[in-house]
């Protein structure tokens, strides 16, 4: 019996892993560090450069000349939704999956999702993952409550099952002979988007149900989700447009109620003076927000929200939400652990 031999492994790799990279010298070694140790040997690790000024190229040069699997892309900044599609357009493997270079791996990531996806012959394979913040872990349960792809992708939209790409590994060609892409002018919701857009095209989906991926989310202060701006609300509108269309072609309905609510959360926090906005924007959706409201306590984002959306100035909501707020919860916060002492 022949065995495939080092080179045909690099040309014709049965995993693509896909990092895009930006500015992230800082704990880009643990990251690449843990796929370098993947018990599955039969990958390549494609590390995009998206222009970072730090020494971040330094760090993929180094990986790449240490381990044959391992090639890069330098390129000029675009964004990572243009980062990830440059990964996909350079990948050779029969099946890709993305890393984001704040994160880790277990050493089974690949082997698990690997195993899953072929055994039963499926164009995907789903994960769980645990989200790391600074002071907890949270592990979240990404068990579809049908295994059928049309369903999945409301699941996704609707908000109970995470969009990302990195707890799914996929078959490349199913990608590709669906035409799907990364769309260049998203900057917040490209991997929903991707996901979704391949999920409605009734491919093939089977789940693990195993912890694969490590989320990190204290760990890259700099990251775009940590910073909503204009460009954030026009790709979540961006969203609800693509996917209204797409729904529409399948005959599938659903009113996109928690997309339109995270538009809102956006203008609320990122256009703070402008309520007409705020008000205008999926106006159909502004009775279920402030009845759902009700239930939150007066210095919650959701009820700060209703306060614009009936009609109050601007000042009072985000008086409340950015002033009031931060000192009700420091107060909350000192008297939990003020509870929490123990007694002598």
């Amino acid at each position: 019996m022949e065995f495939p031999s080092l080179i045909d492994f690099m040309v014709n790799p049965q995993i693509t892993v896909i990092v895009p990279i930006y500015n992230a010298e800082s704990y880009l070694r643990d990251c690449l560090n843990s796929i370098l140790n993947q018990t599955f040997f039969d990958f390549e690790a494609i590390l995009v450069n998206d222009g970072s000024t730090d020494n971040s190229l330094s760090i993929i040069k180094e990986y790449s000349q240490k381990d044959e699997r391992f090639r890069y892309v330098d390129k000029q900044n675009e964004g990572v939704s243009a980062t990830r599609q440059r990964g996909l357009e350079e990948a050779r493997g029969e099946f890709v999956i993305h890393c984001d270079s704040d994160d880790i791996v277990s050493p089974s990531w690949l082997k698990e999702l690997h195993n899953a996806i072929t055994k039963s012959s499926a164009d995907m394979a789903i994960c769980d993952f645990e989200r790391i913040y600074k002071n907890q872990k949270m592990v979240f349960i990404q068990r579809p409550a049908q295994l059928v792809s049309a369903q999945i992708a409301i699941d996704i939209i609707n908000g109970k099952i995470w969009g990302v790409c990195w707890n799914k590994l996929i078959r490349l060609s199913c990608i590709r002979n669906n035409g799907i892409s990364f769309n260049p002018n998203m900057r917040l919701n490209e991997d929903s988007l991707f996901n979704c857009l391949l999920l409605l095209k009734n491919i093939k989906v089977v789940y693990v149900s195993e912890i694969l991926y490590y989320y990190q989310s204290f760990v890259n202060k700099n990251s775009i989700l940590n910073k909503p701006t204009i460009k954030d609300i026009e790709s979540q509108i961006q969203f609800i447009d693509i996917i209204q269309e797409e729904l529409q072609k399948t005959n599938i309905e659903d009113e996109l109620l928690i997309p339109k609510v995270k538009v809102k959360r956006l203008i609320f926090n990122v256009l703070k003076r402008n309520t007409k906005l705020l008000r205008d924007s999926y106006k159909e959706i502004n009775g279920q927000f402030i009845k759902a409201s009700k239930n939150c306590v007066f210095w919650s984002e959701p009820y700060c929200i209703s306060l614009c959306l009936k009609g109050f100035p601007w000042w009072i909501g985000h008086g409340i939400r950015f002033f009031i707020a931060p000192i009700i919860e420091s107060i909350i916060s000192f008297k939990n652990r003020i509870l929490h002492i123990p007694r002598i």
